[in-house]
């Protein structure tokens, strides 16, 4: 891993800004890649620590925010639809062995159309900066949130996210390099919450398939 965070510090100096936008795309399509370590790296080296707090603020938000975001909402299309079209035909032939049918993830789709809870929740887990982010891309094509509002939140979450990440980087200027080992720790953990948080998605459409 350590390799890895050197070999991008260098991609970040080499192409700076536009680096941010590719490290966003790649990161949503790679998913064993660890988004935050590598967007606090960016973070120490792309801001100048000697500049005021609204300086780097504005940077961060529009390097980071912007730009990063776009590229990671870009990639996380990607995954959301291999599974948006991929997960009738794979549930269709598996779901029987787990108790969860097609009908009932298209009913509880329908459900779900006239509130915003699943768009708060995709909203909720981009920007939580420890938590993973490719499960919600997966997650939210299986059951099938429409596509407009899936890439609206994603990118929010994303801007907040990423941004969060910039602003730490610079704050704790070269001494991030101490604290990464503890994020990448922090962050496997989130995998494992995320990982619950769609199984316990999947049990809820297993004790509903009858009301279904």
């Amino acid at each position: 891993m350590q390799a890895l965070l050197e070999s991008i510090k260098f991609f970040i100096i080499d192409h700076g800004p536009l680096a941010i936008f590719l490290i966003g795309l790649i990161e949503e399509l790679v998913f064993f890649i660890p988004s935050s370590p590598i967007f606090i790296t960016a973070g120490f080296f792309l801001t100048d620590p000697q500049s005021s707090f609204t300086d780097v603020f504005l940077q961060v938000f529009f390097n980071f925010g912007i730009l990063g975001a776009s590229g990671l909402t870009l990639g996380s299309y990607f995954i959301y639809y291999i599974f948006y079209y991929g997960g009738k035909p794979f549930i269709l032939r598996f779901g029987k062995y787990v108790g969860v049918s097609w009908q009932g993830i298209e009913r509880f789709e329908e459900k779900m159309k006239d509130t915003y809870i699943d768009e708060w929740t995709i909203f909720s887990l981009r920007a939580i900066p420890i938590l993973p982010i490719t499960f919600v891309s997966v997650f939210a094509g299986l059951i099938r949130i429409h596509p407009r509002e899936f890439g609206l939140f994603t990118f929010l979450g994303a801007v907040v996210r990423l941004t969060i990440l910039g602003l730490i980087g610079w704050a704790f200027g070269e001494a991030y390099s101490t604290f990464i080992k503890d994020i990448l720790e922090v962050e496997r953990y989130g995998s494992i919450l995320v990982i619950l948080i769609v199984l316990a998605c999947l049990y809820y459409l297993l004790k509903k398939r009858k009301s279904f």
